[in-house]
């Protein structure tokens, strides 16, 4: 098919040229515009002959005319086209005899380049290489999460990495790299032919969508996914001392130790390892039945803790207007909660608190809800703010709900409302199923999705 873009004719088929190699695009023709005398037209792109030369054409079609490998071909019935002098100038090319007249760039189009890309706060380069004839493209980090399709759009000009190396595992550097890894998966095409990244290479996590592992280990399951085809390779062994002589370009590493990668990947196998034993409980809570989990007693905080010291002193409290009442309960954890409303307010199994909802803590976390608190609050409206969670957290946690609706001074005879503001696909989704078939039925309850307003 051939297509045109200002003056420019090409060719949108790939060729594969007499060495092998494959030629992503064919120029028939430099068209001088309308109304555009020869000498004006080859004086006026002499004049921009310094700044014109690859950008042009990396422009002219929003990057598709910018070659993995810098060949053309041309007709020969150009060879007395009074543009293709201009066209050969202008590119600093070389004819080469053959069934086509093949032109190859001059020296100087064969430039390395160094793509500083923005990938908000994070790191992300593309650097192309040249070495003698050889070519190559290597990558080094991606940039944060969100930042994928900016990788995406620059392997669009400049082809599959030879080389991805990421050079550490925290989000600001492996977050786009992630996602970018995760659409080659899902395309059936490789991220790049050969990538260096520090991660447990046997890491065992759970394949479901459900268990999402620290990143390390979320990442080593998805390299030995790929390299297990045989199109790349993955090493995991990148330390001091290491030269390699690449074809385009030599690399020595001068950091880190073997014994601080060793130390890494240790830390990223034991996080796979609570990540496979979350899942494993996930899928072992649903074939329990949830008066079973109901009776499990929340695990008293641990203050020496960051995370739990935050959801300790969460703010909880009752709002009260006319015509509602609504306990938020923050991320607090239920012993707080319970304390105060038996031992300040004077509530009980037989006077408990009333309210129109309850909004439930930490999103329906396992450790933030119990029968003995619930014993004494009486309401059958439970609000659930959660998209199912990420990494190891999954929510909401079957046995939260077990809490809500088998707590033995629940009514069983008034319906329970369970309201969520997403859709419960993607709260399964990015969580873990809590529920089974008929126990809606047998419990009394109701559950509503993708709710924004009450």
């Amino acid at each position: 098919m051939i297509s045109q873009n200002g003056c420019v004719e090409y060719f949108e088929k790939p060729l594969e040229l007499p060495n092998g190699e494959t030629v992503l695009y064919k120029i028939e023709k430099i068209n001088r515009p309308e109304g555009v005398e020869a000498d004006v037209f080859e004086n006026l792109l002499k004049e921009v002959e310094g700044e014109i030369n690859w950008a042009i054409l990396e422009k002219q079609n929003g990057g598709s005319l910018y070659p993995q490998y810098p060949h053309f071909y041309f007709d020969e019935t150009l060879k007395d086209d009074e543009n293709f002098r201009v066209m050969v100038s202008l590119f600093q090319m070389t004819p080469v005899e053959g069934k086509n007249i093949m032109l190859y760039p001059g020296r100087k189009t064969k430039k390395n380049k160094i793509h500083f890309l923005q990938v908000k706060h994070g790191d992300a380069f593309v650097i192309e290489c040249h070495r003698g004839d050889n070519h190559g493209v290597i990558v080094v980090d991606g940039g944060p999460t969100g930042c994928g399709y900016v990788l995406q759009n620059k392997f669009q000009q400049t082809g599959i990495p030879d080389l991805m190396i990421l050079t550490h595992y925290d989000d600001d550097h492996i977050g786009g790299i992630l996602q970018w890894i995760n659409t080659c998966r899902d395309n059936g095409t490789i991220p790049a032919k050969s990538i260096w990244a520090n991660c447990a290479g046997f890491v065992e996590v759970a394949e479901d969508k459900t268990t999402s592992a620290k990143q390390g280990a979320k990442l080593s399951v998805l390299l030995n996914e790929m390299a297990n085809t045989g199109e790349m390779t993955w090493r995991d062994d990148i330390c001091e001392g290491l030269d390699i002589d690449l074809p385009f370009a030599t690399i020595e590493v001068f950091s880190p130790t073997n014994e601080v990668r060793m130390m890494a990947i240790q830390k990223q196998e034991e996080e796979g390892k609570q990540l496979l034993k979350a899942s494993q409980r996930n899928i072992q809570d649903l074939k329990t039945p949830l008066e079973e989990l109901a009776k499990d007693i929340p695990d008293e905080p641990n203050l020496e803790r960051d995370n739990e010291l935050a959801n300790a002193a969460s703010i909880a409290f009752i709002l009260r207007c006319e015509d509602l009442s609504i306990l938020m309960l923050g991320d607090s954890y239920p012993q707080n909660v319970e304390k105060y409303l038996r031992e300040v307010k004077g509530y009980s199994e037989d006077k408990p608190l009333e309210v129109d909802y309850v909004k439930v803590s930490h999103h329906g976390s396992r450790n933030n809800t119990s029968n003995s608190l619930l014993d004494i609050i009486k309401c059958n409206n439970y609000l659930i703010s959660t998209n199912g969670g990420k990494n190891r957290s999954n929510h909401p946690d079957r046995t939260a709900i077990a809490h809500i609706l088998c707590h033995p001074n629940r009514n069983k005879e008034e319906k329970v409302h369970l309201s969520f503001n997403h859709k419960m696909d993607l709260i399964v989704t990015n969580g873990a199923p809590f529920l089974n078939e008929g126990e809606k039925e047998k419990w009394n309850f109701e559950v509503h999705e993708k709710i924004t307003e009450l």
